[in-house]
């Protein structure tokens, strides 16, 4: 499977929050929620794991597993994924962050505030979306 492009899914960094490489405030044609708190979660998520880069979030047509990592199809709708992106250019899995929501737009306009603080406030999400850079570093000490 292709990796889904970067103009279906909101990047998070220390820069900004973007869809498509471009700054954006919408997202599927719907506001970005509390934009201020998104980026307030990202410095944290940073701070306590300064080997991140960025934080993906996107809204898909694919239902998952809460807190279990997953291929979402890239494809619009109601469903709340989100995945790392490290230093070192690698890339997490991408973890299905709970519930579907009543439908794809509202999932849009909250997605990126609901994951970002699940990422923030919650060990089990962390540990989630943390999974392969916790192996890769495990690998490391082993060697």
């Amino acid at each position: 499977m292709a990796d889904i492009s970067n103009t279906e899914y909101i990047t998070i960094n220390n820069k900004g929050i973007f869809v498509g490489g471009k700054p954006a405030v919408r997202y599927h044609g719907e506001v970005i929620a509390k934009i201020d708190v998104v980026r307030e979660n990202f410095a944290a998520i940073q701070l306590m794991n300064p080997e991140i880069k960025e934080l993906h979030v996107g809204a898909f047509a694919t239902k998952g597993t809460d807190l279990k990592q997953g291929k979402p199809s890239g494809e619009y709708g109601p469903y709340a994924w989100c995945r790392v992106k490290y230093l070192n250019g690698n890339m997490g899995d991408w973890v299905f962050c709970g519930f579907p929501y009543c439908s794809a737009s509202f999932c849009a306009y909250d997605c990126a505030y609901n994951c970002s603080s699940n990422v923030r406030r919650y060990s089990a999400m962390q540990a989630a979306v943390l999974k392969e850079n916790k192996l890769l570093a495990s690998v490391q000490n082993v060697r």
